[in-house]
């Protein structure tokens, strides 16, 4: 399920690569284009042995949060982040035992201090659920299920709020 996120003319967005071209097997990483450049770069912090996707801008544009199975995770797929500076992109940082469990979370979506992800290792409902985690800064403060209707027994998932708020 691609997901694409444009910020100052970047598109952030999870590709398929495969390792060799006799190979079914392939790189899921994150991939970065510059309509101005007109240049793709692969994201600093891919590495050929491990799942990176899903990426999504924070509200200030200053947070890189993403999908990964990197080294020092919790279990599965944990929620990391990197933070802007001016350089380029911090090294990731694990969003936390409150937000990643032992299973899957994928889906990372924030705006105006919230977090929403899937999760497979929080209590939901069934398969894949819909949570919430308010941010103070960096920090999490609380994480809940984000409730019926949004969740049911089959998997739920890549939970986006419009402009609108809607």
């Amino acid at each position: 399920f691609p997901v694409t996120i444009v910020i100052d003319r970047t598109w952030y967005y999870t590709k398929n690569v495969k390792k060799d071209q006799k190979s079914p097997i392939v790189q899921v990483g994150i991939f970065q284009y510059n309509e101005t450049t007109k240049k793709e770069e692969a994201f600093a912090y891919n590495r050929p042995d491990q799942f990176s996707g899903h990426p999504c801008l924070s509200s200030d544009k200053q947070l890189l949060w993403f999908v990964s199975n990197h080294d020092g995770g919790l279990g599965g797929l944990d929620i990391w982040y990197c933070v802007k500076d001016q350089t380029g992109w911090s090294e990731p940082i694990n969003a936390g035992p409150q937000v990643n469990t032992a299973f899957d979370e994928m889906f990372p979506f924030e705006k105006k201090g919230k977090l929403y992800f899937a999760s497979k290792g929080h209590s939901g409902l069934g398969g894949l659920g819909v949570y919430e985690a308010e941010l103070q800064g960096l920090d999490v403060i609380s994480v809940k299920n984000a409730g019926y209707p949004l969740n049911s027994h089959g998997d739920d998932f890549s939970f986006i709020v419009a402009q609108d708020e809607k």
